[in-house]
């Protein structure tokens, strides 16, 4: 009795003995576009001989595009899936582990991106496995062998999984049951685990959340409900890598109850400090103090609203944006009079609306921000959307969905119709760099697209607010967000559909540790004017404490992005105004030229120096900036047919020359015939809007210029001799 106890107890615990019995298959490659049903080593049933016999797959190798099945259980020694392939169980499918003489630890692996489709009652069926000696199949007489331990599985959180099943399902683990003709029950599997790449659920009988699961890239409900059960919480995962998001595309969007959260990574790479991070709430039912992360928790005080010279220790990190404030008397005028402060941590966030919060990144918090309440899913209106002051009509909004917005199709429908249409198109994004420093990056839908993208994203992520501007003083608009508006993967541009062929320029003012930068575009479009376009610019919206700025000017307004009307025959000057809060030494750079029609050059102008630099050839330029000053005079874009200065453009420009200047009344230009080339010289005087204010023609060695009706400021002095253009910069007294 002792040898045969031992001998037992030996069999359990190393599935000695018979299990050297199991017969080998070949190896399985289930190549791409190929299916496969796996009916070779089947392992259920406690004794009928249809059920099971002694044979396990040895190695069993799922390709991209490639579909194994299980429809019963089969015994496997090695699975592995490869990204892109895909294993499918039916509703009473499983594998379980082979009983053999091999060293090999039985395991299952899944790559990233590997498809595990599930249409049994309960969990991953990855079970245990068993055979019994007596089986007729097995010539080793009574013994039996099985083990308990599951697969060793490798890769079970980056992959995808798909609940379709025709019975309800829940993601707890199978339950256990006997097999391989052996009459103890043993464990079929585990539960989902409490990470998973992608979750997608496409059963009408449903889906119940018996554990915590987080998603880290896409969660999906085709059809059915998904039902978390009160004790555990499904997380849509936001990391310094990846945010993941609710796929509002999907029929079945808002079948999910129960406790369902959402996470917001807040970045350090731009500010590892304390910064103004714009956020908006992803899901229904949230307070002030939802923007609690980790060891920051968020403060209040709406005393500021009337006084916003508060203590430093009462000042609120929390506001909200009224454009309607402007202008007011609370305050310097300006901009920054819209911020206002909430009452209580207990006030609710509207969906849609968006808050700047004075946080840290979650790396100093320990924390990400955490949101947990139901998915929006229906469309918003935000209305009452005015432009009160002069100085008014920006408005701080919020992405209110569990996925990126995409802002062309905010702007556009489907068939490319406006849809906001007393809004400009512009999307303005903030991006911290200091404590309470930061800047804006613009996008216009109707722009050329920039390989740099400096100017702006069209991806609006998960818990981001945005701001959005009324052109037109004394009215409203409204704007419509909708689920179809969101976004995953790639998106087609609605109206980028062909190659682009209008003539850009994308500038680039940037500091010598390259550190910080902004960009400015200006581009040319028959539907442009030469005034603001709500479609096609847009204004200039300043960072606090930005530590630099390039635009173009235009009737008293600054741009980010300038559309102007096709390029023709005539000369077309853009003024451009550069701001550093450090003075130094910077960099110039058009970042991006493109399109300009043949014989066209795109010409970079100093008035101080009536130098001209070809930004085709020679796309950097070395400047130098005061602290704090803003440029606006010296510096402009030239897009012209005239041909470039000759090899000797210094010292031909130093022959022309403007006395007086500064002026009053009357100057005269000194033009000697070296530079007219016996031909008559046009000349203009350039306001610092680029607008031309005077014209005459010089036809000898100096005319004379009269400056009554000037207004006193910087001109630039314009002479397009057969040297080329020579700028000279005039000051008008």
């Amino acid at each position: 009795m002792r040898n045969i106890f031992l001998y037992l107890l030996a069999a359990l615990l190393l599935g000695a003995g018979p299990a050297a019995a199991m017969n080998p298959l070949s190896a399985v490659v289930v190549g791409g576009g190929q299916t496969v049903t796996f009916t070779g080593a089947p392992n259920k049933g406690s004794g009928a001989v249809t059920t099971y016999n002694n044979n396990y797959y040895q190695r069993i190798e799922i390709r991209p595009g490639g579909t194994g099945i299980f429809n019963d259980g089969e015994n496997v020694d090695v699975l592995i899936v490869r990204t892109g392939g895909t294993l499918r169980f039916g509703q009473n499918g499983e594998v379980s582990k082979a009983i053999s003489n091999s060293t090999v630890t039985n395991t299952i692996t899944l790559e990233p991106g590997a498809i595990v489709q599930l249409a049994n009652p309960n969990g991953l069926p990855f079970a245990s496995g068993s055979y019994a000696a007596n089986n007729p199949n097995n010539p080793n007489g009574t013994s039996t062998s099985f083990y308990t331990t599951p697969f060793t599985v490798v890769g079970l959180t980056t992959a995808y999984y798909t609940f379709n099943g025709t019975v309800a399902q829940t993601t707890s683990a199978p339950a256990d049951a006997a097999r391989g003709g052996y009459n103890r029950a043993l464990p079929s599997g585990i539960a989902l685990p409490s990470t998973v790449a992608r979750l997608t659920l496409s059963n009408n009988a449903g889906l119940t959340m018996v554990n915590n699961t987080g998603v880290s890239q896409l969660l999906t409900t085709l059809n059915g409900q998904v039902t978390v059960a009160s004790a555990a919480t499904l997380t849509l995962l936001s990391t310094s890598a990846s945010t993941a998001q609710l796929d509002l595309l999907s029929s079945g969007a808002a079948n999910i109850s129960g406790n369902f959260a959402v996470q917001r990574y807040i970045d350090g790479s731009l500010n590892a400090g304390t910064g103004y991070r714009h956020l908006s709430a992803p899901v229904t039912g949230q307070t002030v103090a939802s923007f609690t992360s980790g060891s920051f928790a968020p403060t209040v005080n709406a005393a500021y609203n009337s006084n916003p010279y508060v203590a430093a220790a009462d000042f609120p990190t929390v506001f909200s944006y009224d454009e309607t404030r402007v202008g007011g008397s609370v305050g310097p005028v300006g901009f920054d009079q819209g911020w206002l402060s909430p009452s209580a941590l207990t006030d609710g966030l509207t969906l849609g609306r968006g808050y700047t919060v004075n946080m840290p990144p979650t790396a100093a918090t320990g924390g990400t921000i955490t949101f947990t309440g139901a998915p929006t899913t229906a469309s918003i209106t935000l209305s009452n959307l005015g432009h009160t002051t002069a100085n008014g009509g920006f408005h701080l909004l919020g992405n209110p969905y569990a996925a990126p917005l995409y802002w062309d199709n905010v702007v556009y429908d489907g068939n490319g119709r406006l849809q906001n249409p007393g809004l400009a198109d512009a999307l303005y994004l903030f991006k911290s760099s200091g404590q309470y420093a930061g800047s804006y990056t613009t996008y216009v839908p109707s722009a050329p697209p920039l390989r740099t993208a400096a100017t702006g994203t069209p991806i609006i992520p998960v818990g981001q607010a945005f701001f959005v501007y009324n052109p037109t003083q004394g009215t409203t608009a409204s704007l419509n967000l909708q689920a179809a508006s969101t976004a995953f993967d790639n998106v087609t541009p609605v109206q980028r559909t062909a190659a682009e062929t209008r003539p850009y320029l994308a500038l680039t003012l940037q500091d010598a540790a390259q550190a910080h930068a902004h960009q400015t575009l200006v581009y040319f479009d028959a539907a442009a004017t030469a005034g603001f376009d709500a479609r096609h610019d847009a204004r200039y919206l300043p960072g606090a404490g930005q530590a630099l700025s390039l635009t173009t000017a235009a009737a008293g307004q600054e741009y980010a992005v300038n559309g102007l009307p096709t390029l023709g025959r005539a000369d077309v000057a853009v003024p451009l105004h550069l701001r550093a809060t450090a003075a130094g030494t910077y960099t110039l750079k058009a970042e991006e030229l493109a399109n300009l029609p043949a014989g066209t050059h795109a010409y970079l102008l100093d008035a101080t120096t009536g130098t001209r630099q070809d930004l085709a050839t020679t796309p950097s330029a070395t400047i130098t900036l005061a602290a704090n000053a803003s440029e606006g005079a010296r510096y402009s874009l030239l897009f012209t047919g005239a041909s470039p200065l000759a090899t000797a453009p210094a010292a031909l420009a130093q022959l022309a020359g403007l006395y007086p200047n500064p002026a009053h009344g009357t100057t005269a230009l000194a033009l000697p015939a070296t530079l007219r080339g016996g031909q008559p010289v046009p000349v203009a005087i350039v306001n610092s809007l680029g607008q031309v204010v005077r014209r005459a023609t010089a036809t000898t060695d100096e005319l004379a210029l009269p400056l009554d009706g000037l207004a006193a400021g910087l001109y630039t002095v314009q002479a397009r001799t057969a040297a080329g253009t020579i700028s000279r910069r005039l000051t008008v007294e």
